[in-house]
């Protein structure tokens, strides 16, 4: 099947099927155990094509190290070259005929390449022309016939619906949603469809959008666990694509503009070759990579983890003070919204004699009747917060990010505060940016809340690993000052 009818056919399923059991790889997985396939493979054809001469020849057999280290710098430079021509793409993968001469040119290039380095480092003593005759024609059979058992494997997967795409939810045009099928995302792009809603109001030519449709599709989304958004319109028209643009700033996950179908259908007239490839077109970029993410983590884990065996006293003293000095629980639990609105339980230390978690929270205030004895301390030294390092390992908070509000105060100022649902474009924190500016405890004013939601953005904006560290160490400073209540 061409991928113009991949992309166009009529008879795929508008639907995701259930996973099934057993074997299943992930998109990406499937390049990576082909490259280290080939790799091995080279590495084989390089000892090999040392002992078919030596065998015809008579000569003395070269030592192992020296033909395993040939081999491994050719499969090195191999994978390197496949990956820039696009090799190990998944069409490549799953059509590998269409690709047997560039995989030949390639295995060309490797051979000549490395008996240029050897000439010019007076090293082809070391491997002879003899040698090279049986290691070239070894090495491409090799390549070829990975690459036919790969198409096999592919092709079976993809019939068993074994291969794991990215989770994707589809937005966009009517028209435009109707050419683009779960298969086509899944071989261009590595897209697992998860789900898909049109956004048009009304009549599909008209550039406004349907506001409660888009609210709908971004709950979807959250529910299905979308790991990202693709936004399926036509190119004419700026103002709609602004709008759409617009719509998804309350959502953390990176959004993709797909290429019409226009552009897609002059791409594949043009076959396979990746100067031809179709791409997604960032329109909104995750507030943090993968290796980012990765390091803010690692300083969830160690710092949380560090800070509770040193806290455990604390904890204990804690505990039985709030189990002495009133009645209830000791840990006061409440719904709170975390990372792309995702709710979770909070924990902390109770220090009132209310445990809400209603529709209408009312905030705490400076003489609280509702704050115990021992609460009040709590509450001044910030001791309440601590049960939260539990919520850091547990991966619902971070060490440092914006601070977590009740549900019922989310729903008021995200109304009354444009920006304010860009704090959960990350994980909520123990303390922020604006918590060692100043802004702890009660926000009595609209204006106060609007300035902590400026450093929280400014936060997500200028995140960086230093600048966690510096915060928490502010923190220890600004805690000291015991101004909360």
């Amino acid at each position: 099947m061409s991928q113009r009818s991949i992309a166009l056919g009529a008879n795929d399923k508008s639907e995701v099927s259930d996973w099934p059991t057993g074997l299943q790889l992930s998109y990406r997985s499937l390049g990576v155990l082909v490259s280290l396939t080939e790799m091995i493979g080279i590495i084989l054809c390089s000892i090999g094509g040392e002992a078919i001469f030596d065998g015809m020849s008579g000569r003395p057999a070269m030592t192992m190290d020296v033909t395993m280290g040939i081999g491994t710098v050719a499969s090195l430079i191999y994978v390197a070259l496949g990956k820039a021509r696009g090799l190990y793409r998944f069409q490549a993968l799953y059509k590998p005929s269409r690709y047997f001469n560039q995989v030949f040119t390639t295995c060309g290039v490797v051979v000549l390449g490395v008996t240029g380095a050897l000439f010019l480092l007076k090293a082809g003593q070391d491997m002879s022309r003899g040698t090279w005759l049986c290691f070239g024609p070894l090495m491409v059979a090799s390549c070829y016939g990975i690459r036919l058992g790969a198409g096999n494997i592919v092709t079976s997967l993809l019939r068993r619906d074994a291969v794991i795409g990215r989770r994707a939810f589809l937005l966009g045009e009517t028209e435009e949603l109707a050419r683009v099928t779960p298969n086509y995302l899944l071989q261009q792009f590595g897209l697992r469809e998860v789900g898909r809603a049109s956004l048009d109001k009304g009549n599909p030519g008209t550039v406004g959008l349907d506001d409660a449709r888009m609210a709908d599709a971004l709950e979807q989304a959250r529910a299905s666990k979308a790991k990202e958004f693709i936004v399926v319109a036509k190119w004419d028209s700026n103002e709609r694509l602004n709008a759409i643009e617009e719509c998804f700033r309350v959502s953390p996950l990176p959004v993709r503009l797909l290429p019409n179908h226009v552009f897609r259908s002059v791409v594949h007239r043009h076959g396979p070759h990746e100067s031809c490839a179709v791409h997604l077109i960032d329109l909104q970029r995750s507030p943090m990579s993968l290796g980012e993410l990765v390091a803010k983590r690692a300083l969830d884990v160690l710092g949380a983890g560090f800070a509770i065996m040193l806290l455990l006293p604390v904890f204990l003293i804690t505990a039985a003070a709030i189990k002495f000095d009133s009645v209830g629980p000791i840990i006061f639990r409440q719904r709170r919204n975390g990372f792309n609105q995702d709710q979770f339980v909070i924990y902390k230390f109770r220090t009132m004699t209310v445990m809400e978690d209603d529709e209408k929270v009312v905030q705490a205030r400076r003489g609280d009747k509702r704050v115990t004895r021992v609460g009040s301390f709590l509450r001044r030294s910030s001791v309440d917060e601590l049960p939260q390092l539990f919520n850091v390992l547990k991966g619902d908070m971070s060490m440092v990010g914006p601070r977590p509000h009740a549900l019922a105060h989310d729903r008021e100022y995200g109304v009354l505060i444009g920006d304010y649902y860009r704090r959960h474009h990350v994980k909520p924190g123990i303390t922020g940016w604006a918590q060692v500016h100043g802004f702890r405890g009660e926000t009595a004013h609209t204006d106060q809340m609007r300035r902590r939601i400026d450093l929280d953005v400014w936060y997500i904006n200028n995140w960086s690993l230093l600048t966690d560290i510096r915060i928490l160490v502010r923190t220890f400073f600004t805690v000291m000052k015991h101004d909360a209540y």
